[in-house]
């Protein structure tokens, strides 16, 4: 599952994986979205015969070209640039925990357990997936987040749940839904629940809460906890939502729906815990339509809790179509909604926008959102080599399903410089420098050069291909032509990438 991909080992490869889909908008997306996940490579399935993927007469159908058209792109360079990037995530974790997922999956409520997922990806940030046995090899201690949701997750062994105590102790905050370690690593019932102190709780009998069909009624916010203000909210909830099997055992309730304490908060020695006492996914809010945006408590406690928290991104994306939302079914989760991802190269950043189409990618139609940068950058868009300027606030306009990216620099780049032999002989090595050419005294870092080379009737001379990383934006090269290389006149194109723009340059083929 590609939300699972934060905590692979960095010496592995994680691969993206496609069988290819009719729907040439789908197949960009989907590998494109596990890309910008942090998939290394690019896995498909395939069998003789299949009418999408390899015909009877071994000829491609049209996922596989679909595919071979996804693989084309990311190899123009923009692979090798993200390759040798650090994607970024928040400073926000989510637990996986899969044993809690397969006891879901047995007592058939894994639909509830997804439903927490969609909510937390409609935070639109980038959690970092956090293992079961990352922390009980001391993750939490190591590297804690500030914030570590624990999406249903029932099933904890002692040593995560000692792991989770320490890491609120130490300051993170923990932010649950119901049950959290109720269940041991063999999925049995445990006699007490040893998060109660945590959390500052005490589970009692649960009690029948309601047929679901009972009246919504307005949320009632107690007061302002740990900088948690959530006064100005207008929410009416359905109060048979409210779970029963928990009573305050030194938490504080954060907000009440009707006379039932819904969500709780405790302070747990530095840290602080949060429960929320009901199916979030289920609400209905004013101005919110739930079948739209079922994750809008999650979300809205979550923004608030990174606020109070100072969880920053460093840029803000505002859609002209609204944000968008996952749909429910759980089919077509992974093929819905939208990615932002950024990266981080040292001096330079990369933000990558990808929204969901369907349909021919040819025939997308054209996304609008407006970035907003923490600090101004000199602001590049690759695809169509466009330089903004140095700014903070700027318009993108973009295809479906078709990744945009958008780099921010602290330098400009003015040009390419490409220098070559002005002749060559046949067979002969030609000698290729290629440079970044930015202000006075500015020192380039790493780029990507795409390096193309094409023969006098124009054709690209394939065989030369190759993309290249520059420590500091230079290359030297050498390639060889052929014995019986067409003579003529001969271009060498270098583009870096980052930026879209383009150094040309030619030289004479002489005669044999």
């Amino acid at each position: 599952d590609y939300r699972h991909s934060s905590f692979k080992p960095k010496d592995q490869f994680h691969c993206a994986y496609s069988r290819g889909q009719q729907d040439e908008a789908e197949t960009w997306f989907g590998i494109w979205n596990q890309v910008l996940h942090g998939a290394s490579g690019i896995i498909t399935w395939f069998a003789v015969g299949h009418p999408s993927m390899i015909r009877n007469d071994l000829t491609p159908g049209p996922g596989m070209r679909n595919i071979r058209s996804v693989a084309d792109d990311l190899q123009s360079g923009y692979g090798r640039l993200f390759l040798g990037t650090t994607r970024r995530t928040d400073d926000f974790g989510v637990y996986y925990s899969p044993r809690s997922n397969h006891l879901n999956w047995l007592d058939k409520i894994n639909g509830h357990d997804e439903n927490w997922l969609r909510a937390v990806e409609q935070l639109h940030r980038y959690p970092r997936y956090i293992a079961y046995a990352e922390v009980e090899m001391g993750y939490l201690r190591e590297t804690p987040p500030k914030v570590l949701f624990l999406p249903h997750v029932r099933s904890l062994s002692d040593r995560e749940i000692n792991e989770l105590k320490d890491y609120v102790r130490a300051g993170g905050v923990l932010l649950a839904g119901t049950n959290p370690g109720l269940q041991n690593k063999h999925g049995i019932l445990r006699k007490a629940w040893p998060l109660a102190e945590v959390f500052g709780l005490k589970r009692v009998p649960v009690l029948n809460t309601g047929t679901g069909k009972g009246k919504s009624v307005p949320v009632k916010i107690t007061e302002v906890i740990e900088k948690l203000d959530f006064r100005d909210l207008k929410m009416s909830i359905n109060k048979d939502l409210v779970g029963s099997g928990v009573k305050p055992n030194g938490a504080r309730p954060l907000f009440l729906i009707g006379d039932k304490a819904a969500g709780f908060v405790n302070a747990y020695g530095k840290g602080l815990a949060l429960y929320l006492n009901l199916d979030a996914m289920d609400l209905k809010m004013a101005g919110l339509d739930p079948k739209k945006d079922p994750g809008a408590l999650l979300r809205i406690i979550g923004e608030r809790l990174f606020a109070a928290r100072n969880l920053r991104r460093g840029y803000e994306i505002r859609w002209a179509h609204g944000n968008p939302t996952f749909k429910v079914k759980r089919s077509t989760f992974l093929q819905q909604g939208a990615v932002v991802a950024e990266f981080i190269d040292s001096q330079a950043r990369y933000l990558v926008f990808l929204r969901q189409g369907k349909g021919e990618l040819a025939k997308q139609p054209l996304e609008k959102a407006t970035l907003t940068l923490d600090k101004p950058a000199h602001v590049y868009e690759p695809r169509s080599g466009r330089y903004a300027g140095y700014v903070k606030e700027l318009s993108l306009q973009f295809k479906r399903s078709v990744p945009h990216i958008v780099s921010l620099l602290p330098y400009a780049v003015k040009t390419v410089g490409i220098k070559v032999p002005g002749s060559a002989k046949p067979g002969a090595n030609v000698t290729i420098v290629a440079a970044i050419l930015a202000g006075k005294n500015t020192p380039a870092g790493r780029h990507v050069f795409a390096l193309r080379v094409y023969q006098p009737d124009g054709t690209e001379a394939r065989w030369f291909r190759k993309n290249y990383d520059t420590p500091h934006g230079r290359l030297k090269t050498t390639i060889q032509m052929a014995l019986n290389a067409a003579p003529g006149k001969w271009s060498v194109t270098v583009r870096d990438v980052a930026t879209g723009i383009q150094g040309k340059v030619e030289f004479q083929m002489q005669e044999k």
